[in-house]
Formats: C-alpha cells, structure tokens, sequence
C-alpha cells in the first residue's frame, strides 16, 4: 500500500503543540496512523481482563503496549483500582533499554504525586476506579509499557477463550481494563525519544473549563456576517453565500427561548465548493449539542456547544471556491427569531492549501431502533482525513458496548475500545461531568449525552474511515440474555476530509496458494507448516457472540519468519504492509526487515 506526501505543505502539529493548534486541524497527515492498545475482549463480550496483557515477560512483567516507532503515546487510560494493587509498578522502556527511564508505582505515576508533574487537571483525571493521563510520550526506535504484575495477583491458568456461558458463570472473572492511543509516523518527524516532561502549561490553560463557549483564536482580519430573521414552518433561509476562498472561524446561532424546541427539527446545511451535497446536514440542536431527550441538558465543549440559547462552533471550516449555509425549518411551527454571526477570515490572512487540507464534514446518523448485533455507525467516509469527536445522543443502550473503527479498508478494527463509559474518558458508568474536551450530560447508564474530542490523537486515515461501536441486545451477547435492550441512538461526527485517497493497494500476496507464492518468490524459514481453519476477525464480524459465518482461510505457520518480494511504486512516498492473521492473544509484536531492488 503506497502513501502519499503533500508537496509544498506545512507539517501538522505533533506533541505539545497538536493539544492547542485548533487552526491546523483541517491539515492532512500523510505520514501518520493512528493505533490503539487494550485489553478488549477480542470475541465481543465484557471479558476484557481475560485479554489483559498482550504478553507476559520471562521476568513476570504484563506488557500493556509494544510499538515500534518513530511514533508518540498521547492517551493513556486504566481501570484497575478495583484490585490488590500493591507494589505494582508501571515502567516504560524506550529503544530496547534494559532499564525503564520510567519505573513508578503506578498508582503515583496516575495521581497528583507523581514526581514528574504530568497527572495534571485537565489532562489528566482521578475517577470511581479509572484514571487517565494525556502527555506526548515520544519514542523513536520503540516503547514498551509495562506493569510489574497484574491487579489482581497472577492469571487463573486456563486457556478457554472467549468465554461463551453465563457471565456469572465465569470462573475468574475480574475487572481491570486500559485503553492506551498513540500515533506511529512513516517518517521520523524531528522527534527524540522522551526524557523529561514536556511543559504542558499552554495546554492546561488552553482546555480549562474557564475557556468554555470562548474562541479558540482571535484571527486577525476576521470578518463577521450576520444574519436576522423569522423561518417560516417548511421553510429555507440562507444565512451566508460567499466565493472566494476563505476560512469560516466562528459560527454563532441564537433562537428566542420560545423557539428551542423547533431545534430538532431545523437543520443546518453547509455546502462547500459546489459539491452535490452538503458536507454538513444536521439538526441544529444535534450539531450544538441539545439532548433530545432532555433538552434542557445541554454540552458546552471548548469548541462546539450550547449555553443557554446561544449555540456555537469554532472549528475552522476552510473552502476555495464557495460556502453555502442555510437553515431548513423541518419543525410544525414557525422559528419567530434566528440571529447568526458567521466570521470568516481571508486565505490570504489564514492559509489553508486545497492540496494540503481536508474539508469539513459534520456527519448526522440516527437509529430508532438500533440493531442488535451490527455496530452503530458514526461515520462511513473515504478519502483521507482525520476524525476529530463527536457528540453521542443515548437513550435505553448499554455502556458495554465498545467503540471499533476501522481504518484504511482494513477489517480489524485499529481503534477497539473497553466499553463506552471508558471510550469518553469515563469508567464504571455514565454520569454528568462537564469538561472542555470530553464529558457527558444528562448521563445515567445507557442514556445521556457524552462527547469527546480526539485531540491530540486524531483519528488519522489515508483512504477511508469506518466509526462506530458495538450493539448489545435482549438476545446478545451471548452469556448475557436478558440483560439489555436495543435502544435508540444519533450522533454528529466532526471531522476533515479529502475526496482523493492517499492509499493505493499495489500487490497482495496470498500465503497459502502455492501459484502466489511462486509469484512472490515466498520461502518459509525454518519450519513450514500448512494450516486451514475457519477464523473471524476482531471487531463486527466476529463469529463467536453474534453466529456471523466464519471466514475460512489457508496459511501458513513457520518457526522464524517468512521472505517474499512485493512489488511497489518507486513514486511513492511511503509503504505500508498488512498481513491476515489469526485473531488470538498475541505474543508479541511482528517485526518486518525489507529491502529495496532497482531504486
């Protein structure tokens, strides 16, 4: 699979800066792939301890993550204070060290007392049995994170996963999980494996709850535009038409209070640069952040909120040739007053390259009922881009239901997470908590409000994006009858998009079929040993929990490793190898040594 470059572009931010530079968002990260260690239950179900460690060292040590870099851990979230946790050390090598630079008990490293400063509010946050930290750990060759042992004393030392009987059937369940989100880069972007913290005093100010409902940049040369009107019931107004290219800023909205229950039914629509369809279509109390179910409750995020009446976004929009934004009045009654202030700013004050930048794309999706079984989508996009949050609207769903998204065409899911309290920087249940960069409203269970921001780690793709997140039901998962309902829910995901994907598929070499083997000149070393079975994959179409068929396959398994040839573009601009494999606990990570013929 071939990358692109992005000729002539400003790199987008990494590190420290990628926590503030809210006007860089709309720019393209060839180079960058966005990843997610946890201990997910890889079947389905909420057994997520059964798969804590991807593997166990000689020395007894867990290992949590094990990536080959250059890449930076942004996002690191544990739910294990609900166990015997003394003299459990977390330790973190970097470059294949045989000493950590970081060896710390671990509930210090996760707490105010940590020696190095990085579990700060509000990058950080001490929860009912979770904790979670966001600090750039950068590493160039290699990190591993590890815990010197595990929660809850040794593993029960039996071997029948997934488990498929009762839940509270289950002979050793225990309640420990972690989620832990990082970036790799294709090419080392500057960056020094990590050896002191990094000063994150910007980025505290920058996401503290003062900064709610305010503008993430003052842009010089800002124009506003503003629009005054009633909408009759059925009706369209636009709000602003512009040619040119520019850079929307702010976009404000205000309704009498007479008028806030049309909200659900008045949708906002923006069209950029002449396309056939708007790339925002969404209620406008939807896009804003107004809980259907209890209007009232509303989320007010650093960028994108509702307070009171008025309603606001602060996501740079840029476009080259046009904009369009109106308002449809889909409701029964008449909207009598609708204010917006629309600030826009030159390209030639804010430079945003077409070649270099996504356009932004607000994706409604609603499901009444949901379907037990088939994951709920947030967004299905192609192309390359970035996902940056999303508000969640939850009525009668369950919190077990982890997030998956799938990148690049791939069928594993790179992002799949521990259930959906922990997925929004929660843990043990939903419950009303108001920050600038994630939180929940009206939240009690399964129902309410949450919201999150993937800042720093973007949700990066170079040809196409697939979000959601598992359903359960009264009949699924399976040990779990009886327990659920379907529910309802609707979302907005935010995020920035380039119609021209940046992956291409140059050459796939089929293990197993003798005649692509020849083709590839593939040679088993040391020894070889044919296997055929049926497998699923992690994620939605796994066969264990929902009775989807089974993928059968051939292979092979060898005992050091395999060499093949490929072919591939000498124009491109970076190359990325995927492989099928069993899904198992693995044992470690797979290393790839290649070289190059004829450049």
């Amino acid at each position: 699979m071939l990358l692109p470059s992005l000729a002539g572009s400003r790199q987008a931010p990494i590190g420290v800066p990628a926590f503030t530079s809210i006007d860089l968002l709309p720019f393209l990260q060839p180079s960058v792939q966005t990843h997610e260690f946890t201990s997910c239950d890889r079947a389905g179900d909420n057994y997520d301890a059964d798969y804590f460690p991807i593997y166990k060292e000689p020395n007894g040590e867990y290992v949590l993550f094990d990536s080959y870099g250059p890449g930076c851990l942004y996002r690191l979230h544990m739910n294990i204070w609900n166990g015997d946790l003394g003299s459990i050390n977390i330790r973190f090598y970097f470059d294949d060290e045989p000493r950590p630079r970081i060896d710390m008990d671990v509930t210090k490293f996760f707490s105010r007392e940590n020696p190095l400063g990085v579990f700060k509010e509000p990058m950080a946050h001490t929860g009912e049995g979770y904790r979670f930290v966001y600090h750039p750990f950068f590493y160039s060759h290699r990190l591993k994170v590890a815990l010197s042992r595990e929660p809850l004393g040794h593993e029960p030392g039996w071997d029948k996963l997934p488990w498929l009987g009762r839940y509270d059937k289950h002979p050793y369940r225990r309640n420990h999980w972690y989620e832990f989100t990082y970036h790799t880069y294709s090419q080392n972007p500057g960056i020094h494996s990590w050896s002191a913290p990094a000063e994150m005093s910007s980025v505290a100010t920058f996401w503290d709850t003062s900064q709610i409902g305010r503008p993430a940049k003052i842009y010089a040369g800002a124009i506003t535009s503003r629009f005054d009107a009633s909408i009759p019931q059925g009706a369209t107004r636009n709000l602003l038409d512009l040619t040119g290219a520019a850079t929307i800023t702010a976009l404000r909205i205000t309704v009498d209070k007479a008028d806030e229950a049309a909200l659900l039914d008045a949708w906002l629509a923006v069209r950029f640069d002449g396309a056939k369809a708007p790339q925002v279509e969404a209620p406008l109390a939807c896009f804003f952040g107004i809980y259907r179910r209890q209007p009232d409750k509303r989320i007010a995020s650093r960028l994108v909120g509702c307070q009171g009446s008025k309603m606001y976004c602060y996501l740079p929009m840029p476009f080259w040739k046009s904009i369009g934004i109106s308002v449809s009045n889909r409701s029964g009654r008449a909207l009598s007053h609708l204010h917006a202030e629309i600030e826009h700013v030159s390209a030639r004050d804010l430079n945003c390259p077409r070649d270099a930048c996504g356009t932004f794309h607000a994706i409604y999706h609603r499901e009444s009922p949901r379907r037990a079984g088939h994951d709920y989508r947030y967004a299905d996009l192609h192309g390359r881009g970035q996902l940056v949050g999303h508000f969640v609207y939850r009525l009668n769903t369950s919190m077990e239901e982890d997030e998956r998204t799938y990148f690049d065409g791939s069928r594993t899911p790179a992002i799949y997470g521990e259930g959906f309290e922990d997925d929004h920087n929660k843990g043990w249940g939903q419950s009303h908590l108001q920050r600038a960069m994630y939180g929940s409203t009206a939240s009690n269970g399964g129902d309410g409000a949450p919201w999150r921001f993937y800042i720093p780690e973007l949700y990066v793709f170079q040809s196409a994006a697939c979000a959601g997140h598992q359903v359960y039901g009264p009949h699924s998962p399976r040990g779990h009858e009886g327990m659920y309902q379907v529910g309802e829910e609707e979302s907005v995901t935010f995020a920035y998009v380039q119609d021209k994907a940046g992956l291409e598929q140059s050459d796939e070499l089929d293990v197993g079929n003798r005649s692509s083997e020849r083709a590839h000149r593939y040679r088993a070393l040391g020894t070889r040993q044919n296997r055929t079975g049926t497998w699923w994959y992690d994620g939605e179409e796994n066969n264990v929990l929902f009775g989807l068929p089974p993928i059968v396959d051939d292979g092979v398994s060898t005992s050091r490793g395999s060499e093949f040839s490929l072919r591939l573009d000498p124009k491109n601009h970076g190359v990325r190898l995927r492989r099928r494999a069993p899904t198992r606990k693995t044992t470690g990570s797979w290393r790839v040594f290649t070289s190059t013929d004829g450049w």
